[in-house]
């Protein structure tokens, strides 16, 4: 099966162009691309600036890593039958370093919210945030896409085929063989829409065949959405703070001249895929 917008290091290792371009059917305009791309750079430039110096971030994290590791041993070994007054006795520099680094991390992380509040909630900020989105949609409108395609994560696999099939394949620099990207999916002309800020994909609806369960866990170190993923209604569970641990994930077959292809998708899109294509998971 060839994973769509899958990544095939086989023979490659350095390869990074995307499975699909056989469902390719409109691509946008270089005019609007570097349209969005000015305004993209405007909004990053204050993002930028809504963070905290570098040098600043480095100690938040320390910090934090330090008050976790410390509370850890702590617990740990009252977990070996030494009470806290008795560790406290013992080590008494040791608690309050634990706690003077949990303060730290806490000071500079509501330093950062506030700061972070203050440029995007300003004139400023909120003109750049209006400006990208009238550029996600004008990019979005030149294709074709309608204005009420959902937006949801399609997941991106490196991999290199064995015996036919698509094993994950850690390449680096990347962490993980997995990416979910943003795309927004729809229905239209007897077709299965996706669409990124660049193209436009469509997969007959008559080619579908199944969406396959994949009992697995995999990891993503990005998330798309505005809720946490470890809120409702996802319930994801988040590593380090910055893993993301989805199980399980899905797969919608569909052929193609003979061929079986596999749109992959995180457990958080069944609803999506299922209302989109009628199909129910197996």
């Amino acid at each position: 099966m060839k994973p769509f917008w899958g990544v095939d290091v086989t023979v490659n290792r350095r390869n990074k162009r995307l499975n699909g371009e056989e469902f390719l059917v409109k691509t946008v305009s270089d005019a609007q691309c570097q349209r969005y791309g000015s305004v993209q750079e405007a909004a990053d430039q204050l993002d930028n600036r809504a963070e905290l110096p570098l040098l600043f971030i480095l100690i938040q994290g320390l910090s934090g890593i330090l008050a976790i590791a410390g509370t850890e041993s702590i617990v740990k070994r009252c977990l070996d039958g030494i009470s806290l007054a008795e560790l406290y006795a013992q080590k008494a520099e040791f608690f309050w370093a634990c706690g003077l680094c949990a303060a730290i991390w806490l000071l500079l992380t509501l330093i950062a919210r506030k700061r972070r509040a203050a440029v995007l909630d300003s004139r400023e900020g909120q003109d750049a945030l209006t400006k990208l989105d009238d550029a996600v949609k004008a990019v979005y409108a030149e294709m074709g896409v309608p204005d009420d395609a959902v937006e949801a994560d399609i997941l991106s696999l490196t991999y290199a085929l064995k015996q036919g099939e698509a094993v994950p394949k850690n390449v680096l620099p990347f962490p993980q063989p997995w990416a979910n990207i943003s795309a927004r999916v729809f229905v239209a002309d007897g077709c299965l829409g996706i669409a990124d800020l660049e193209s436009r994909f469509a997969i007959p609806l008559s080619a579908l065949r199944r969406i396959r369960t994949v009992k697995k866990s995999i990891a993503l170190t990005h998330w798309n959405k505005e809720t946490p993923p470890e809120k409702e209604p996802y319930k994801l569970k988040v590593y380090d703070a910055k893993t993301i641990r989805v199980k399980p994930y899905y797969i919608l077959e569909f052929e193609h001249n003979g061929e079986t292809w596999g749109l992959y998708f995180p457990s958080y899109e069944l609803q999506v895929f299922e209302s989109l294509t009628g199909l129910a998971a197996q």
